[in-house]
């Protein structure tokens, strides 16, 4: 979550009131614990829900209680100012129920009856520009009309209307652009197939829940750059884990061979090769006996035999935690 105290918002609120006059707080659920005296104006960032800033009443009248609701809204949307007609639309759409785009999505003739689809983008905020090269990227890697959207500092939306055209192919599609990125910004970005969509629909739904998957998942290593969102379903899962839940299920599950990034590799590749002992040991260039060694090895000291399947999920689960862990 991007920190309170970086946003626009809380920058103009310290200036005019002072910064002794400010609470912060991260949700709403947090409000009701807090002191009675201050009243709070949402602050966000795109789609992403920032926190929420606390003033005192004493020095806060009616009128400017309405105008910071304003500004709180016009500062969300600042990033798009420079937008065409149907880039604003979309970006209505992923933010908005459908009776709020509704109407207007009913002039849109050449769209009905499409499958629409969804990448989501997250570039290293400290290299984006504001009037960046990548919708030139983006056009490059496909013919059809789409529309790239900034929704938060470092996140992009791009959906591609006439999906259905470049569907079988949108793995390659979205790994070209990743190749382009990285080879022209030397970022390493992270990008993310969602589900594809029809309209009219519950857009800005799927997309929150799509995000929150998302931003669960990147403190793993995925092993690509380029995911479906239904493959991060395990990272999703283990983000939620407590720092300290997931120190002991490594520990259990993976006991002293946590600290062996050597057979830690090897079980690894074993994983990544669906459980394939030939595979694997092509992968690692080592003899299949050599394999068959490393694994009895690894079942020794953990008392896990990875060559069945409910072993081998909570290897893999520990292995992703403990590389969590190791990012900290």
């Amino acid at each position: 979550m991007l920190n309170i105290k970086k946003t626009w918002m809380y920058a103009q609120m310290k200036r005019i009131y002072g910064e002794n006059h400010l609470q912060l707080v991260d949700s709403d659920d947090d409000i009701v614990h807090v002191d009675g005296d201050y009243h709070y104006i949402q602050v966000k960032e795109g789609l992403e829900e920032v926190g929420w800033i606390g003033i005192k009443k004493a020095r806060l009248s009616e009128d400017a209680e309405a105008l910071l609701h304003a500004l709180s809204d016009i500062a969300s949307s600042t990033l798009h100012k420079d937008w065409n007609t149907e880039q604003s639309f979309w970006m209505t759409v992923i933010q908005h129920e459908p009776s709020y785009w509704l109407e207007e999505w009913r002039t849109f003739d050449r769209w009905h009856d499409h499958l629409f689809g969804l990448v989501y983008i997250i570039l290293p905020e400290a290299q984006i520009e504001e009037d960046g090269p990548l919708e030139d990227w983006v056009k490059g890697v496909i013919e059809d009309e789409s529309y790239l959207l900034r929704i938060e500092s470092d996140t992009f939306v791009w959906i591609i209307p006439s999906f259905e055209s470049v569907q079988d192919n949108i793995q390659q599609i979205v790994q070209n652009l990743l190749g382009t990125v990285m080879s022209e910004m030397m970022v390493d970005p992270k990008m993310t197939i969602g589900e594809p969509f029809t309209m009219p629909s519950h857009v800005h739904t799927q997309v929150k829940q799509e995000l929150r998957f998302l931003r669960h998942s990147l403190p793993f290593s995925w092993g690509t750059s380029v995911v479906h969102m239904r493959d991060l379903l395990t990272y999703a899962l283990l983000g939620h884990l407590r720092e300290e839940d997931a120190g002991y299920a490594v520990e259990q599950v993976l006991r002293d061979t946590r600290k062996d990034q050597d057979l830690l590799h090897t079980i690894q590749v074993f994983l990544q090769e669906n459980l394939n002992i030939s595979e694997a040991a092509k992968q690692l260039f080592i003899h299949r006996n050599s394999m068959q060694y490393r694994l009895d090895k690894f079942t020794e000291k953990t008392g896990m035999d990875i060559r069945k399947f409910e072993d081998a999920v909570k290897v893999h689960l520990a292995i992703q935690a403990l590389g969590k862990l190791n990012k900290k």
